[in-house]
């Protein structure tokens, strides 16, 4: 069975939240305090939040659909906005909220969870997102795919 667009990215989100904790807490000796850590953790997490909002934003702009489920069922190819610097914010925002996290936890052995996350992501959200995209919107789609980066 293929995980291809079988599990809402939130939901990978929150599981990688999960597991990034159990390591901060099994690997409780390499986790690290500095100044200003709740601050830069809490300034990343809206970075990401507003990385998310954006993009939403342009999709409920362009009256087409948000649901990461169903890529096929986008009315318009989204490029203008956010999507001039990144074909996935939303994803980005994620991993961003992710970074965040590490640096709450402060245990630097989850970096290797964002890593998972970006590659999980790639394999199992964006590329068959990408083949739909493309299927749907042709050449637009491919023309846009030359132009913006995955992520950045």
């Amino acid at each position: 069975m293929s995980l291809e667009l079988k599990i809402p990215p939130a939901a990978v989100m929150l599981f990688f939240m999960v597991l990034m904790y159990f390591i901060s807490s099994v690997f409780s000796s390499l986790n690290i305090d500095f100044m200003f850590q709740m601050f830069l953790s809490i300034e990343t997490a809206v970075s990401g939040f507003v990385l998310i909002v954006a993009a939403s934003y342009v999709f409920n702009e362009k009256g087409t659909s948000i649901n990461p489920m169903k890529p096929e069922s986008a009315s318009s190819l989204v490029t203008n906005g956010i999507y001039k610097f990144t074909r996935n914010p939303m994803y980005l925002g994620i991993a961003v909220i992710l970074f965040a996290w590490l640096i709450f936890l402060g245990n630097v052995l989850n970096i290797i969870n964002i890593v998972l996350f970006i590659l999980y992501m790639n394999r199992y959200q964006i590329i068959p997102e990408e083949r739909a995209l493309e299927k749907k919107f042709g050449d637009d789609y491919l023309s846009y795919r030359t132009k913006v980066k995955r992520w950045l």
